[in-house]
């Protein structure tokens, strides 16, 4: 099971779920970005992290809506059509900035993501240099 943390975000301080393996070569491990879906950083999403890092990866959700969710399709929209693209491919860009920093990691950061969180993968993938 992972835990909540604290990471230097986009705009100050964020939040996410960091999912670390039970073990971890002296070399260290990959590591992964979840990429939520529009409902937030939901059960499932932190579930999916902690599969990752049962796998063997240091898993991090990243929290876009900064401590909402909710279950409803319509909030879900609007929070979506919040939440610029060019900013939440910011926001994972530092998630992976702050992955690398990790002693756990040994500097290979991949991220994936399910519904929206799909998107905004492929999106951070195409604007980022690494």
């Amino acid at each position: 099971m992972g835990q909540k943390v604290t990471y230097r975000g986009d705009g100050g301080m964020s939040e996410g779920y960091l999912a670390l393996p039970a073990t971890t070569s002296s070399d260290g491990a990959p590591a992964v970005i979840v990429i939520q879906e529009w409902w937030g950083l939901v059960p499932h999403i932190t579930a999916v992290a902690d599969r990752f890092a049962d796998a063997g990866f240091v898993a991090f959700a990243p929290d876009l809506y900064r401590g909402i969710e909710t279950r409803e399709p319509d909030e879900a929209g609007k929070l979506l059509m919040g939440l610029a693209m060019d900013q939440a491919a910011a926001e994972i860009a530092q998630a992976a900035s702050y992955l690398r920093a990790r002693p756990e990691v040994t500097g290979k950061v991949g991220v994936v993501g399910f519904c929206v969180g799909g998107s905004l993968a492929l999106w951070s993938a195409t604007r980022s240099e690494d």
